[in-house]
């Protein structure tokens, strides 16, 4: 994973937690995991600027969160809904080889109070070291109530932006590979335990 990988995972799972919490039930139903999916990829947009057809991981997990909605809604099994999105992931982050990547490279970031802080409703504080023309070679992400120097503004999506449409042609992008990669796994393990019980 890149740098800025981190940063949105750290994002994804906060949001993610949010929803969950703010449900507030002590057992969590598949359809919360399903809104806490779906709360995760909106802050991931949000703050990273990315939808569907970015060639990011979005790419694989929002037809993995609409499938597993999908399948939900129409009373499937819940292990067996899980599956079936992490197939609608892997197609989704397959799709990418055919996407030409969007915005101008990595995220932008900068010093400054004029910046807009990253931690509305997530909690999260950026602090960027160093940036180059290939992106940020440093960067720390700071938690909680930390709101100091820096923060990110004018994100652009698509980290494959730096990278040939030769070679993008011929691969799909490995972000969105992963996302199917672990989402498949997080399904396989709920079906196997769903199965144990």
């Amino acid at each position: 994973m890149g740098g800025t990988s981190g940063i949105i995972y750290n994002v994804f799972c906060k949001a993610a937690y949010a929803q969950l919490k703010a449900d507030g039930s002590s057992v969590i139903t598949p359809v919360q995991w399903a809104n806490a999916l779906e709360a995760a990829i909106a802050a991931v947009s949000k703050y990273g600027g990315a939808r569907a057809g970015y060639r990011t991981l979005l790419d694989a997990l929002i037809p993995a969160s609409l499938v597993l909605k999908e399948r939900l809604v129409a009373g499937d099994d819940p292990a067996d809904a899980f599956i079936l999105s992490s197939e609608a992931a892997l197609a989704g982050a397959e799709s990418t080889k055919h996407m030409q990547a969007q915005g101008q490279g990595r995220f932008w970031w900068g010093w400054g109070g004029d910046l807009t802080v990253v931690g509305e409703g997530v909690g999260v504080v950026v602090a960027a070291a160093k940036v180059g023309r290939g992106g940020v070679t440093g960067a720390s992400l700071l938690g909680g109530g930390s709101v100091g120097a820096c923060a990110l503004r004018n994100l652009r999506a698509g980290r494959s932006t730096y990278v040939s449409g030769d070679i993008l042609a011929t691969v799909p992008d490995p972000g969105a590979m992963a996302a199917a990669a672990w989402y498949r796994a997080a399904a396989l393990a709920v079906k196997d335990k769903y199965q144990a019980s």
